[in-house]
């Protein structure tokens, strides 16, 4: 599922809506965590993002994954 911002599409271009951190575009996580929850999914999570190739960057981006599955 990739994270995408419509209003950041509206006002810089389509593919500029995909440059946006995990949690502040419109994906609705709680509710894709609520479908996965429904059908028994229980494996991996990946997250493929910028930011993770230094401490604080990686922190950044486990820390917002905490937050989706916590939803």
């Amino acid at each position: 599922i990739k994270e995408y911002s419509r209003k950041i599409a509206d006002t810089q271009g389509k593919s500029a809506g995909f440059k946006v951190n995990l949690r502040e575009g419109d994906v609705n996580w709680h509710e894709v965590m609520k479908a996965l929850d429904e059908i028994g999914y229980n494996g991996w999570t990946t997250i493929e993002q910028p930011g993770g190739n230094t401490p604080e960057g990686l922190k950044d981006l486990c820390d917002r994954l905490v937050q989706i599955i916590a939803s």
